[in-house]
């Protein structure tokens, strides 16, 4: 971990270095008085500084605490540790790109995007499943790291045993077409770097088991609900969600027929509609959200992804945004698409305020 550290605090500093260089030599006053020490923000939200004739110590002091906090996050709540070496290998593979290159093949994949195409190249493919992201923030010394925990729930078996109640099991396929496989938790942290939005720098894995997801509640609904968001909140009308397809390094497709588009894919829609991620000549570049007062571990994102939760091909996601200000609502950004007539069709809608029980 110390390595990738190091690594992505250097070419972070130096991003910022330049940065802070460009802007000064834009300053106006900058002939009337001589700046020993000035501190800008730059456009990640970063803080960086110029300091004259003083070695910069941020690095070591940044490493010291994010490596701290980074092995405690992966570590905690019945989470291991992950060796990096076989999920960057994955994730090349996937991309096809080398990741160490001047412009790496994971540029522009945000720590959102990212989260979703680990935690699927790390298990085994599953249909119909639900993913519970929670992401936060927290800085070390200027340096902004992003904390992600994204949670897997498969959901083949229950809606099984649905399916049999409905119809008999002799008229239900085998428990392998539906899925069969763990309930996982993921955690990385990231932090940008001058190549990449999001160098990984730990990661951490648990399995869940069936009656402690049955159990646990995923926003209103218990994570292995096969329930729909529909009558969870008083969403707008639906609307038509455009065509036009966003440039990312991943397939966005996950079946050659394009009927179902990826999690990583849909989460960076969701992250288009909800104004938080934005796509010009220059690439994709998020703007998390940030809520008021002092950091804390608290999610100030939520996406939930539930993949075919009856027998159609489809895919439902929901974004909520902390509000700024506790007292404020909460904003979602929903939407939800599939195959109709033969046609691959989204929609999206918004709802504000919290999500409501299922026996609401």
């Amino acid at each position: 971990m110390h390595q990738s550290i190091t690594r992505a605090l250097e070419e972070t500093m130096h991003m910022q270095e330049v940065d802070c260089a460009r802007m000064a030599q834009n300053d106006g006053h900058r002939n009337h008085r001589r700046i020993s020490t000035m501190v800008i923000t730059n456009r990640l939200g970063c803080l960086c500084a110029l300091l004259a004739g003083t070695a910069l110590t941020t690095p070591l002091l940044a490493q010291e605490g994010l490596d701290a906090a980074a092995s405690a996050y992966v570590s905690e709540k019945a989470y291991e540790p992950m060796a990096l070496e076989h999920i960057e290998g994955a994730l090349q593979d996937l991309l096809g790109g080398d990741m160490d290159a001047m412009i790496p093949a994971d540029r522009d994949i945000s720590p959102i995007e990212k989260a979703m195409l680990l935690i699927d190249t790390q298990e085994e493919p599953l249909t119909r499943v639900r993913y519970v992201l929670r992401y936060h923030w927290q800085t070390f010394e200027n340096v902004e790291a992003s904390f992600v925990d994204v949670q897997r729930f498969n959901l083949g078996p229950v809606t099984r045993l649905e399916a049999i109640e409905a119809y008999g099991e002799e008229n239900v396929a085998d428990p392998e077409i539906f899925g069969i496989g763990p309930n996982v938790g993921w955690r990385f942290v990231t932090v940008p770097s001058a190549k990449s939005a999001s160098v990984l720098l730990a990661a951490g894995r648990r399995e869940i088991a069936d009656d402690v997801a049955a159990a646990t509640s995923c926003l209103a609904r218990t994570c292995l609900s096969t329930e729909t968001v529909d009558g969870l909140a008083e969403w707008q009308q639906w609307e038509e969600w455009p065509e036009a397809v966003l440039p990312v390094a991943y397939p966005a497709a996950i079946n050659v027929d394009g009927e179902e588009v990826s999690p990583a894919y849909l989460a960076l829609e969701l992250g288009v509609a909800a104004r938080l991620a934005t796509v010009d000549d220059s690439g994709i570049t998020w703007d998390m959200p940030r809520p008021m007062g002092p950091e804390t571990s608290e999610p100030s994102l939520i996406i939930i992804i539930d993949r075919n939760l009856g027998q159609e091909i489809m895919s439902d996601g929901i974004l909520g945004i902390a509000p700024l200000d506790k007292k404020d609502d909460m904003d979602w950004t929903r939407i939800s698409g599939g195959v109709y007539a033969g046609t691959f069709r989204q929609q999206e809608t918004r709802a504000t305020g919290p999500l409501w029980p299922e026996d609401n």
